[in-house]
């Protein structure tokens, strides 16, 4: 049986001090930070919420950020324990700024639809196979103009679109149904095609310029060159190497954006001493949110821009002890603190009349100067400035008197408070038991009776016709931590 008790035992001391699993989560979009507890039962791991979280030694704590665009930025999470000692925090708050999107297919789009070619006038005395090759140029110059246009509509088009998928203040389903509602406002438009009838034009205005049917003078010559060099703009904008169609639909746009977890998660081991004894008040983490390079002309990671971050500090579970601390109070009974005064009353001997004694009252206080100790238990608050508490102690009222006799026990329970900023001084109040003195029910107040015979002598012990008792009050004072 013993054994068995020692097992429960046992396993109710390891699971006070067994590992935590934490949660964190942070939402970006919303700014928002959500604690749980996560146990696991029966195989599945079981969330619960929390106002707060405080660590201790090797709990094992777990960011997970939500609603983060993997395709803007690289997040890092910093961490950094605080010795018990230190109040400031070594992190600072970093703010940065996203460099915008450009749109080369938007710009070539502009110049083409502010530089169209001019229309050929026919030159007179010349002969009719250069009219008709200057004619044949002009109509190819134009349907090249036409038709680069149209396709770097379409690529305006798809450039604007997958913007949204770099869009900062959106979740993956907004982003998502944005794109996919711009994926069926296509251009009615073959773009394949058109691509092979632009090569087939290019090709042919080649032949055409190549042969001698065109004067070097021509004026011709200086649309031909316009439209070139439009032309090559437009490869090195909508063509691959190899001469392909760059993406110019949405379809893969967005199953990237599908398959993007829009989520980051980190996991730390809690510290809550160092391996040379320094005990730590909090371990302290950054959530840094760097933009991602999106070209590459762009410099190296270490140079990118951070564009936001979020301070996160979570409090070392403190091991606590109350603290000694002395008390200065006033004591208040109820009913006040009474006074007697005793008198003597000689009798006759000849007439068989004892000495008697009157017992009057004398002034009364409502108030006594005590002094004590107390043990002050200071309660765990989120207020910055006062830090509530409680105390329990014991304090002596009456060293004013120079009579030990009348010196008092009181015995004090209450609360109060102290400024986090000096707290070696606190205010508190409470209830308290106080001893007074009251004469005994053998003798009468303001009623002379006969003199007990141990109430006698030149210093007569009070004790004879008053005791000790204790009364409730309250008391209000100052403690000072030792």
């Amino acid at each position: 049986m013993k054994k068995i008790l020692f097992l429960f035992i046992l396993q109710g001391a390891f699971q006070l001090v067994a590992q935590k699993n934490y949660l964190i989560e942070y939402d970006k979009l919303n700014d928002k930070l959500t604690y749980y507890s996560c146990n696991w039962v029966k195989g599945t791991q079981k969330k619960q919420q929390l106002d707060e979280i405080k660590l201790t030694q090797n709990d094992v704590v777990t960011f997970k950020v939500l609603n983060v665009n993997n395709f803007i930025y690289d997040v890092a999470i910093l961490n950094h324990e605080v010795k018990l000692e230190t109040k400031e925090s070594p992190f600072k708050a970093i703010l940065g700024t996203f460099s915008g999107l450009g749109g080369p297919a938007f710009s070539l789009l502009t110049s083409l639809g502010s530089n169209p070619p001019n229309p050929l006038a026919p030159s007179r005395g010349v002969d009719k196979q250069k009219a008709e090759t200057q004619k044949r140029c002009s109509d190819i110059l134009s349907e090249m103009h036409q038709t680069m246009t149209q396709m770097m509509k379409t690529y305006t088009s798809f450039e604007n679109t997958i913007k949204v998928k770099y869009a900062k203040n959106l979740s993956k389903e907004e982003i998502l149904a944005k794109l996919k509602m711009n994926s069926i406002q296509t251009f009615d438009l073959d773009m394949e095609e058109s691509n092979a009838h632009l090569k087939e034009l290019y090709d042919e205005l080649n032949s055409m310029t190549e042969s001698d049917l065109l004067d070097i003078d021509d004026p011709i010559w200086e649309e031909i060159d316009k439209v070139d060099g439009n032309y090559q703009k437009f490869s090195s904008i909508c063509l691959t190497e190899e001469g392909e169609l760059k993406p110019y639909d949405l379809s893969e746009v967005i199953s990237d954006v599908e398959n993007a977890s829009f989520s980051i998660e980190h996991r730390f081991l809690a510290k809550a001493y160092s391996e040379y004894g320094d005990k730590f008040s909090s371990n302290d983490f950054l959530i840094v949110f760097k933009e991602k390079q999106l070209s590459e002309d762009e410099v190296d990671s270490q140079n990118s821009k951070i564009d936001f971050s979020k301070f996160v500090s979570l409090a070392i579970k403190q091991e606590y002890f109350p603290s000694w601390s002395l008390g200065v109070d006033y004591v208040l009974p109820l009913g006040g603190i009474n006074e007697y005064i005793v008198q003597e009353i000689p009798g006759d001997s000849w007439a068989d009349i004892p000495d008697s004694i009157l017992v009057t009252n004398g002034t009364s206080k409502a108030m006594q100067l005590a002094i004590g100790t107390k043990l002050l238990f200071d309660l765990p608050t989120k207020n910055r400035f006062i830090s509530p508490n409680a105390v329990i102690g014991m304090a002596i009222s009456g060293l004013n008197s120079s009579d030990n006799a009348d010196w008092k026990l009181n015995f004090m329970l209450g609360g109060g408070m102290s400024f986090k900023s000096f707290p070696f001084v606190s205010l508190n109040a409470g209830f308290v038991f106080s001893q007074q003195k009251v004469l005994k029910e053998d003798y009468a107040l303001n009623r002379a009776f006969v003199r007990p015979n141990e109430f006698s002598g030149f210093n007569p012990d009070p004790s004879v016709l008053f005791k000790n008792k204790f009364k409730p009050g309250l008391f209000f004072g100052l403690n000072f931590k030792l």
